[in-house]
């Protein structure tokens, strides 16, 4: 894949990451894009390179060359990684639905502690799991793209276990599928 398809104009590029960021953050509106980040294309030696600036609250800024990108694809991550906080913060969860769990959930010694689908203020749902062992522990929070939604239950279902697969997680298909609460609160 060409690194620099639309050649060295970086608005085109952060244009085309904020189509990608819409397909998970259908809320999303360009002004959601955190400030304190600039981007542009560099000549480096004899290569251009994605080149990220973050301004400090002193106004200093620090220059970094994200010369391990190596496609277009890893450049819209890194804009969604840079922003996601504060994208997520205009989209609160507004109700959850705690997923029950028969027994204690053990994957590869990390043992399931909360397993959540959030409805969010402005519509769309997430998904927020967090596992961990006798020592430490980690949280991550799924966001389900609006397509996932169209057709049935069935349907939706098959795509949101290649999102939150039960080999990762814990829960399993039959879970979600047998509780009409979680069926009803999803909007099925």
């Amino acid at each position: 894949m060409n690194k620099f398809p639309y050649k060295y104009d970086i608005n085109k590029y952060i244009d085309k990451a904020c189509e990608k960021i819409l397909y998970t953050y259908f809320w999303f509106t360009k002004d959601m894009l955190d400030e304190r980040y600039e981007y542009s294309i560099e000549k480096e030696g004899d290569e251009y390179e994605f080149v990220s600036y973050y301004t400090y609250p002193d106004g200093t800024k620090s220059r970094t060359v994200l010369e391990w990108i190596k496609t277009v694809d890893g450049f819209y991550n890194r804009i969604i990684y840079d922003s996601e906080f504060k994208i997520v913060s205009f989209n609160p969860v507004k109700k959850e639905f705690h997923v029950p769990k028969d027994s204690v959930i053990n994957i590869h010694g990390w043992y399931l502690e909360i397993y959540d689908i959030r409805l969010h203020e402005l519509g769309g749902y997430s998904v927020f799991v967090q596992a961990g062992d006798r020592s430490a522990g980690a949280s991550r929070t799924f966001y389900i793209p609006q397509d996932y939604f169209k057709g049935s239950y069935s349907e939706f279902l098959d795509k949101y276990m290649e999102l939150i697969p039960a080999s990762s997680f814990g829960i399993k298909r039959e879970v979600l599928e047998n509780n009409n609460e979680i069926k009803k609160f999803l909007g099925f």
